[in-house]
């Protein structure tokens, strides 16, 4: 797997920690590396922090375009997988449409199809409100 596309796995497993055992992800990807089982862990933990400081907007976004569906209803692996794309298309330097790819290659491994269609969908939106300067 690619150093980058390892880091996006390695913050969202740690955000999907802390979701949902209240485990603070800076600490879970410090314990990962003491374990050597990761790279790319400065990537990882950038995108926490980013995650972390700018979670209610990112929320606010998703929540806002996931059309009848709350953030807690969404499945917590697609939550976090969401999370790390629309922080990366926000606020990353990378083309938006690698921050949707490797979402949705990430939420094939670790999600279903139904959920890679639907990150798909909601990366897309939030893709083409910033391309006409309506996003964040």
């Amino acid at each position: 797997m690619k150093e980058r596309r390892q880091a996006r796995v390695l913050a969202m497993q740690a955000l999907f920690q802390a979701d949902v055992g209240g485990d603070n992800p800076e600490q879970v990807l410090r314990e990962g590396k003491r374990e050597g089982n990761a790279k790319g862990e400065a990537y990882a933990a950038q995108l926490v922090r980013l995650i972390r400081e700018k979670q209610a907007e990112i929320d606010a976004v998703i929540g806002r375009l996931s059309l009848e569906w709350t953030l807690d209803r969404l499945a917590t692996v697609d939550r976090q997988i969401l999370r790390v794309g629309v922080a990366e298309i926000l606020f990353g330097e990378i083309p938006a449409a690698v921050a949707i790819n490797e979402a949705v290659e990430i939420a094939k491994l670790y999600s279903n199809l139904e959920g890679a269609r639907f990150i798909n969908g909601i990366l897309g939106a939030v893709a083409r409100e910033m391309t006409n300067g309506e996003a964040k």
